[in-house]
């Protein structure tokens, strides 16, 4: 924005624009999304939800275990979810000072690896 005069950092009544910093400041500011109740809740109806939708399958594929070739393969993706879902879940309910959530991220990276 310019002035009458075309000077830049006025407006057009004449006063100084004020810089939006955007909510940088450590005075007054709002808690992270992720560590409040309602992140928890959420994500925690999201994972138990994952995990009975994926362990009725993995029933299902272990009762009428017809095709072991590829039902194995299956089950063992299958089971990927519960372990990520959980293990990412209980990272969001240890986050905060003690950083608990990094013993959980190797025990799912060592899941990964094998």
């Amino acid at each position: 924005m310019t002035d009458a005069m075309g000077l830049p950092g006025t407006g057009t009544a004449g006063s100084p624009l004020l810089a939006d910093h955007g909510g940088n400041s450590s005075q007054g500011a709002a808690p992270l999304f992720l560590t409040t109740a309602l992140a928890r809740g959420v994500s925690g109806i999201f994972v138990w939800t994952a995990l009975l939708l994926t362990c009725h399958q993995i029933y299902l594929h272990l009762r009428f275990y017809t095709v072991p070739n590829e039902q194995r393969y299956v089950i063992r993706l299958l089971l990927i979810v519960p372990v990520y879902a959980f293990s990412s879940w209980l990272s969001l309910l240890l986050l905060g000072a003690r950083q608990h959530h990094i013993y959980l991220d190797s025990v799912r990276d060592c899941y990964e690896v094998s």
